[in-house]
């Protein structure tokens, strides 16, 4: 009888488990798999902090820049005013004071309505100032003038430009006050009346006609 042989391999168990093949991997322990969701979101967290980060970054940068530019202005306005302020002022200066011989006042019509200058009074001379005011039709209705001598005169003309009424004070420093009437007719004399003051400082009060003849007189 023939006895076959095989070289057939034997099976020999073991304890252990064989090691699996490289391409095969056991899937990953609890443990692991805790670290590395802890570590995605720490990388999250840390990610979003960064965000935050950079955000708060531009807005500080953009609150800076804002600052930066009221700033400028401010600059530029202070500046610019250090500069204008010395030729504002010298022209403000120079505006407050008009030099002039006569100033005319009209209406919306042209005609003459005031006149403030010199040669205004009752000779009309250069080295008398006053301020004399017209109605619409011209006719001079009031004056204040200093005269030639000095003295000060306030007069009111009626519609014809007649002195109805004169207060001035004299070169003594006398007071007086006189009123003119209506004229009559042709006749350009008029009743007056004269208040003042006469001698010893005592108060006179003298009456006249048309005719200039005195009527009354006190004391």
């Amino acid at each position: 009888m023939t006895t076959v042989t095989t070289n057939a391999p034997s099976c020999v168990r073991t304890s252990s488990p064989l090691p699996l093949p490289p391409t095969v991997r056991s899937p990953p322990s609890a443990a692991a798999q805790d670290a590395a969701g802890e570590c995605l979101v720490r990388g999250a967290c840390q990610a979003m902090t960064s965000d935050r980060d950079l955000e708060t970054v531009v807005k500080r940068l953009s609150r800076v820049e804002r600052e930066l530019r009221w700033w400028r202005r401010i600059s530029f306005l202070l500046v610019a005013g250090l500069l204008i302020a010395p030729t504002a002022q010298q022209a403000f200066s120079r505006s407050r004071a008009v030099e002039a011989e006569r100033f005319v006042v009209r209406d919306e019509h042209g005609n003459v309505r005031a006149v403030l200058g010199v040669g205004i009074g009752s000779s009309g001379r250069e080295e008398s100032v006053g301020l004399r005011l017209a109605a619409r039709d011209g006719a001079s209705r009031g004056e204040f003038f200093l005269d030639v001598d000095g003295t000060p005169v306030r007069r009111l003309q009626d519609r014809e430009g007649k002195v109805a009424l004169q207060a001035d004070v004299a070169p003594n420093d006398i007071p007086g006050f006189v009123l003119w009437g209506k004229r009559r007719g042709a006749d350009s004399r008029r009743a007056t009346t004269v208040m003042t003051f006469g001698k010893d400082d005592l108060p006179l009060l003298m009456l006249s006609d048309q005719r200039g003849n005195v009527v009354c007189r006190a004391p």
